[in-house]
């Protein structure tokens, strides 16, 4: 078997081909022999002259193929024969065209594998005469793959605060290679890596820390958002998204500026209150002042009655004076009395000394 043209890269999204040129070698040339004897001879009598065995290669064999990773991991490596894997009345001298598709994915273990073509040669009966292999090396096409594994997958936050989470990033590709990352939401939030740019080597695993801010809002009974990764890198400059977390805010915030007029409007307040609490005991306060004043002139103009009783234009003595607050009381308590102390004999001195003289 042989190779029609150049063995090429295989690559890790789309089949590539590889054009195989099969000889065949088998021991009997059927197509010759049944030239040289007639076949209903050689099927009728050398099986007793040769012996029963013959009787299997008196006649067009077939050749079944089965394309197997022999030499390396299998895992992520895809191989399949294009058409038909089995070859009718294949005989001695003869060549046949077959083509191997190979793919590999990012999940492959190994950069290099060997392909083992097994052709299997079945006789006239349908039995196994013979398996071969043909052996085919082939490599992968240089690409980088990043496998995530989120520590935290689900973190909790509050509006208005910064969210962290913490990813495992490790090289699956065949290639060292700086790796840059973006981490955007699907409702646009923004996420920042602790290191914008990391190198990492063929199979080593590096830890990152990732900060999100959430949204800000008064409140929030709990909004689940997808916070995407992706990874592009000097070598590959393509947008990979390689993993996903999820952020969950959920409580509430309130703004440092409404929190400040909150406070500013309290104060405003408590001071109107202990403005009016002090402007209305004020107010009481001279209200008792003037009435204690009051009262004081009261009882110096009656110290002065009391020293001097027979003044200008006051002619009520002291007794004169206590009589009468004496029977002003008496008519307030028992208004029925206040007709027998008129006629009482003090009154009438009373108005007696009224009375002007003529």
């Amino acid at each position: 078997m042989s190779i029609d043209g150049d063995l090429p890269s295989i690559s890790n999204e789309n089949w590539t081909s590889i054009n195989l040129i099969l000889y065949d070698q088998f021991g009997i040339n059927w197509e010759r022999l049944s030239g040289i004897f007639p076949e209903w001879y050689m099927k009728l009598v050398w099986p007793f002259t040769l012996g029963k065995h013959v009787s299997r290669f008196l006649g067009y064999t077939s050749i079944e193929l089965y394309p197997e990773i022999i030499e390396g991991n299998p895992d992520g490596w895809q191989t399949r024969i294009v058409g038909s894997s089995s070859i009718d009345e294949a005989d001695q001298g003869r060549i046949y065209r077959k083509t191997l598709e190979v793919k590999t994915d990012k999940l492959a273990i190994d950069y290099s594998v060997t392909i083992g073509l097994k052709i299997v040669r079945k006789d006239v009966q349908g039995g196994i005469a013979g398996i071969s292999y043909a052996y085919i090396p082939v490599k992968a096409n240089p690409f980088n793959y990043l496998e995530l594994n989120a520590v935290s997958p689900i973190v909790k936050a509050p509006p208005k605060s910064i969210a962290s989470f913490e990813v495992d990033i490790t090289n699956r590709g065949y290639y060292e290679d700086t790796f840059q990352f973006k981490i955007i939401g699907d409702d646009g939030i923004i996420g920042i890596p602790t290191e914008q740019a990391i190198n990492i080597k063929i199979g080593e695993t590096k830890r990152i820390h990732i900060s999100i801010l959430t949204e800000e809002k008064f409140f929030d009974p709990g909004t689940s958002h997808n916070i995407n990764i992706y990874v592009f890198s000097s070598k590959d400059p393509n947008k990979i998204l390689v993993g996903s977390v999820i952020l969950i805010t959920e409580g509430f915030f309130v703004s440092p500026i409404i929190l400040m007029a909150i406070i500013i409007i309290l104060i405003i307040l408590f001071f109107i209150y202990f403005l009016y609490k002090f402007l209305k005991h004020g107010k009481f306060v001279f209200l008792d002042s003037s009435s204690r004043k009051t009262k004081k002139k009261k009882e110096n103009r009656f110290l002065k009655v009391l020293k001097n009783p027979f003044r200008r234009n006051d002619k009520k003595t002291i007794g004169s004076i206590i009589e009468e607050k004496h029977l002003k009381k008496q008519d307030e308590e028992n208004p029925e009395m206040g007709n027998k102390s008129k006629n009482s004999p003090i009154k009438k001195i009373k108005l007696m000394k009224k009375t002007p003289k003529k």
